[in-house]
């Protein structure tokens, strides 16, 4: 019998719902070269710990004396990488993962703090008491218990290919940012998408505002194809609190009176923003588009009425931009840009249905009149205000994709019953980042993004 001392990797993809970890890399041992093929994903015992430093960050919740276990779907052997290759010197395990299990999550949201922090996961890769497997000699062989040092390194898919945790300083306001360059770059200028983060996001570590929510998309074929055979520079800006942020300490301009929407960050941003552009020559000054969800959807119609006439297009998403804020002048300014706005109608977070008005965040009172005829539990604020106020202005090229709630679309995640699961009603982004916000326009089925690759100023 052959005891096996081992060292893993760990790969981690981007989910609807945020983070994952998808897959053990396991390092084999050139002495004693595993036989794959003889083995299944019932012969494994593997236990997850998940730590902030040197606290068990989910021992309030359940014994984690053995840690979470993980469910095992496949084993191949593969590269360093995790991608299937038979003369690889690795072999991967694949785990389960979903938006409710919390097990291979490397992200935690803290409530104290409203914002994402990640944490560190490793994990015990060991097999089950009545199993072994054998080496190519057919020498059975038992994996030791891997500890914590076994870790070696994580690999992010997709968000790896972007160049992180850059810094920006403008008159003392601090930011951090995260930029993606198209691979087939072409003689042809291209175009750079803005992605401003939620509340949740910030800090000064760009992965979190990439992998928080699915930004992850923005550089992958699903939105890259939308722009031709070149595809698009992504540029991630991340503040190191909230973009709703009126002096630079936390505090929310939305509850502050009088504070007319304004944010400690808005010419820090736009110079980032302009530094960036001139920095890369490549990128056509007339297709720069902005978009961001929540907190950055906020952010995002601050951008548009403060620096006029250089997004060629915009998309908020879960807008909280407070309805007193968008005056005659801001109005002027908003009608001449191309739009497409999303929410969900459920959203407890961003409220613009009095249904949900005892959960809100960040709703003030007295905001139920002017209800949409159509449906009068709408309140008229946010994002409804918004649109309301363009149409009715005759804004020629502003949509609204407006969903009663947010649910998988994949028809992968089921709640008990089997129907499709549902998520938090304020991650309307969902629906935007996967390229699912529809509309006919001038008698064409029409995408978010592929509606959005077409504006220029």
């Amino acid at each position: 019998m052959v005891n096996m001392k081992i060292k893993y990797n760990t790969v981690t993809e981007g989910f609807d719902w945020g983070p994952a970890i998808t897959k053990l890399v396991v390092q084999m041992d050139d002495r004693h070269r595993l036989n794959i093929k003889d083995m299944k994903t019932n012969n494994f015992d593997i236990r997850s710990f998940r730590h902030v430093g040197d606290h068990q960050v989910d021992s309030g919740q359940v014994d984690m004396t053995f840690g979470h276990e993980c469910e095992v779907t496949c084993v191949y052997v593969s590269d360093e990488k995790g991608d299937e290759d038979k003369a690889g010197h690795f072999f991967t395990i694949c785990l389960k993962v979903g938006p409710d299990r919390i097990e291979n999550s490397p992200l935690i949201y803290s409530d104290r703090d409203n914002v994402n922090r990640f944490v560190d996961v490793h994990y015990q890769i060991s097999l089950k008491s009545d199993h072994f497997i054998e080496d190519m000699t057919g020498a059975p062989c038992v994996l030791m218990n891997t500890e914590q040092q076994d870790k070696l390194r994580n690999y992010n898919l997709i968000c790896d290919d972007f160049e992180h945790n850059q810094k920006y300083a403008y008159e003392g306001r601090k930011l951090t940012y995260a930029s993606f360059a198209p691979k087939n770059r072409t003689d042809e200028k291209l175009p750079l998408i803005v992605w401003l983060h939620g509340a949740g996001e910030g800090g000064q570590d760009t992965k979190i505002a990439v992998l928080g929510n699915r930004v992850t998309n923005l550089a992958a074929p699903l939105v890259q194809s939308k722009f031709g055979v070149g595809g698009a520079y992504v540029l991630v800006p991340q503040t190191p609190t909230i973009w709703m942020d009126l002096d630079g300490e936390s505090n929310y301009n939305i509850h502050v009176p009088n504070s007319d929407g304004k944010s400690y960050y808005t010419e820090a941003l736009m110079h980032l923003i302009d530094d960036y552009v001139m920095d890369n020559e490549n990128i056509d000054t007339s297709r720069i588009y902005l978009g961001g969800c929540s907190n950055g959807g906020y952010m995002t119609i601050q951008m548009l009425v403060n620096h006029p006439n250089y997004f060629a297009a915009a998309f908020p998403i879960a807008e909280a931009y407070h309805v007193d804020w968008l005056t005659d002048q801001r109005l002027d300014v908003l009608e001449k840009v191309p739009m497409w706005i999303t929410h969900a109608k459920n959203d407890p977070v961003v409220v613009i249905d009095k249904k949900y008005i005892d959960s809100a965040f960040v709703v003030l009172d007295g905001y139920i009149g002017n209800q949409n005829e159509s449906d009068t539990s709408l309140l008229d604020h946010f994002s409804n205000a918004l649109f309301a106020r363009l149409k009715a202005r005759g804004a020629k090229d502003i949509h609204y994709s407006l969903f009663d709630r947010v649910i998988d679309t994949s028809d992968t995640y089921k709640d008990e019953l089997g129907n499709a699961y549902e998520y938090h009603g304020h991650f309307s982004w969902i629906y935007a980042l996967n390229d699912e916000c529809v509309q006919i326009i001038e008698g064409k089925r029409v995408s978010l993004f592929e509606w959005l690759s077409a504006k220029r100023l």
